[in-house]
């Protein structure tokens, strides 16, 4: 099942979406910025991101909402339109690089160098789940293992 997370919902509908979704009462939790923020549930372990961001701090805000939990692996899918273009120049050297994901993350953000061996799909392809190729896919896979530990949020982009 998947349930709907914009702002222009009520205070109570949103607050009730919300418990519902951390108690695993449906796996796709589909949302706005609305939800990012303070969204802290430690088993979500796919955020999909669809359409581009505005830029790599809030592709960064986003997909860490993904596994919470240390004992968790965490994944970020990114679904974009080649069409579409990227305005961001940070985002575009994240998305396009053929070395470590980490180390572009932490050289843009001028973090020191992090030593997580599982760290991007390209250091470790194997220890990366195939990312999923449409929503449609993602909304199925999640139909039919309806854990607690295979729930999503997927983000879309929504200019106003």
């Amino acid at each position: 099942m998947v349930n709907p997370y914009y702002a222009l919902y009520s205070e109570d509908y949103k607050r009730i979406t919300m418990e519902q979704f951390k108690r695993g009462d449906f796996s796709v939790l589909l949302s706005t910025e609305a939800a990012g923020m303070g969204c802290d549930i430690s088993d979500v372990i796919r955020v999909v991101q669809y359409k581009k961001p505005k830029s790599i701090s809030a592709l960064v805000q986003r997909i860490g909402r993904a596994a919470r939990d240390p004992k968790l692996q965490g994944y970020g899918t990114f679904l974009v339109s080649e069409r579409q273009g990227l305005d961001d120049v940070d985002l575009e050297q994240y998305l396009q690089t053929r070395t470590c994901r980490r180390k572009v993350l932490d050289a843009i953000f001028e973090n020191q160098p992090s030593s997580n061996l599982n760290c991007c799909d390209i250091c470790h392809p194997e220890k990366w789940q195939r990312p999923p190729s449409s929503l449609q896919q993602i909304i199925d896979e999640n139909r039919v293992r309806p854990s607690r530990r295979a729930r999503t949020r997927i983000t879309p982009e929504i200019r106003k």
